[in-house]
């Protein structure tokens, strides 16, 4: 099913999103590939995995679509490349890794929600709040003045979202230390049900500690 959205990934990106461990995810993808679902690319130490027609109909069945209809809006939204992409696939990990006493239930990468498009969810639990954790990735390729109005739509719009499901929400965004130092300065008076956190896009698994109604920046 994760390589029914993502199409072609590696095997890091699809552990993330499916949940589960690197030795679990290789076991399980060399099964895929035995079965002719999913073909490998790339050399040994990091093989690209490129799902087949074959794996794409299981996952469409195994979502309940029937033979002959057709679910592109499966696919990933393919408008990012490289770094950018990398941050979004490995949110769900990246979570993982940086807060072990949180819940992630599930996660998904470059989301498109009608006009909203995340970066990357994950739903979960932190601190005994029910969450959503809503990732935008930026690499700074704007104005300062462009970035800070750009992501104070994003948090507006991820505040609004959250609230309609009664959810708490975490607000992250990985950029490099110009881009953070930018925009910390527009999350000021946070409602109490949400918290902000910045990051390094390079720092894998590195996040400030969460608390509800401020920002914290690393």
């Amino acid at each position: 099913q994760v390589l029914a959205r993502l199409e072609t990934a590696y095997t890091a990106e699809v552990a993330s999103l499916a949940g589960i461990s690197l030795p679990t995810a290789r076991q399980a993808l060399r099964g895929l590939q035995n079965r002719q679902l999913v073909e490998r690319e790339g050399g040994d130490v990091f093989p690209i995995w490129k799902v087949r027609r074959a794996g794409i109909s299981l996952a469409l069945r195994s979502w309940g679509l029937p033979p002959g209809v057709a679910f592109p809006t499966r696919r990933e939204r393919s408008s990012s490349t490289g770094r950018h992409r990398r941050a979004a696939r490995l949110w769900p990990a990246w979570l993982r890794r940086a807060w072990p006493q949180a819940e992630v239930w599930t996660g998904w990468s470059e989301v498109a929600m009608g006009r909203l498009r995340p970066d990357a969810l994950a739903w979960g639990k932190l601190a005994g709040r029910e969450a959503l954790f809503w990732l935008e990735v930026e690499s700074g390729n704007a104005s300062r003045e462009t970035l800070r109005r750009k992501i104070t739509r994003r948090f507006e719009q991820a505040s609004i979202y959250t609230r309609r499901f009664s959810l708490f929400l975490v607000f992250a965004l990985l950029a490099p230390p110009w881009v953070r130092q930018a925009v910390v300065e527009i999350f000021v008076q946070l409602p109490g049900d949400a918290a902000v956190v910045l990051a390094d896009w390079k720092a894998f698994g590195m996040l400030p500690v969460p608390q509800w109604g401020s920002a914290r920046a690393v």
